[in-house]
């Protein structure tokens, strides 16, 4: 009974989060025919490894794509992606997402080759690491539920994403979100603190940690 439960209000809570993770993906494709209008110039301030004009990069480059088909495919692994996450309560969901794409971006401007990255690989990626990852560490049902579907639906496809050789996708945002996902999973009191601390003082919210 208290499996079924957990259930009901996992999908209850996927419910009440939908108009959110659409309205995110609305945004996404917003910029993407802002984009396509200016030629595609906004890929500007995607990253730009080790230059510091690509340092706003590592916060917009999720919202920026490189084509139709590039944020097609991206909001449909989001969305799949990031209502597993938001099961843990929005407040989480959001943390995971700062902490993924601050980690994620920061490794590829450090470390990827010399380029203009953008799209929600990274976040997407990130996503599916930390949904693994905790069901590994901390096997609740729902946990376990979450990272089964993932790897059922979408495992193939993700991983076939890192890849080497693929013209045209940055390997190196795949593989950071995959690191950032582990990691905001295996520290994510830490993870929670830090990101909480931030957002208090740039924006003034405030999160409650707690998972």
């Amino acid at each position: 009974m208290e499996i079924l439960d957990q259930l009901v209000n996992a999908l209850q809570a996927v419910e009440q989060n939908v108009p959110t993770l659409i309205s995110i993906i609305a945004l996404a494709w917003a910029v993407q025919v802002a984009n396509m209008f200016l030629g595609y110039r906004l890929n500007i301030f995607g990253i730009i490894p080790r230059h510091v004009i690509g340092l706003p990069g590592i916060v917009l480059s999720p919202l920026l794509h490189g084509s139709i088909s590039h944020i097609f495919m991206n909001s449909l692994f989001f969305f799949a992606m990031a209502g597993l996450v938001s099961i843990n309560g929005m407040q989480t969901f959001a943390i995971i997402s700062v902490s993924i794409t601050l980690i994620s971006g920061t490794l590829v401007w450090l470390f990827a080759r010399l380029a203009c990255h953008v799209g929600a690989s990274g976040l997407i990626m990130g996503y599916w690491s930390f949904i693994m990852v905790k069901a590994y560490f901390d096997p609740q049902f729902l946990d376990v539920i979450s990272a089964a579907l993932g790897a059922y639906y979408f495992g193939i496809d993700l991983l076939s994403s890192v890849a080497p050789g693929k013209r045209g996708v940055s390997v190196e945002g795949h593989v950071a979100g995959l690191i950032a996902g582990a990691v905001s999973a295996i520290y994510y009191p830490t993870v929670c603190q830090l990101v909480s601390l931030l957002l208090s003082d740039l924006f003034g919210i405030f999160l409650v940690c707690g998972l």
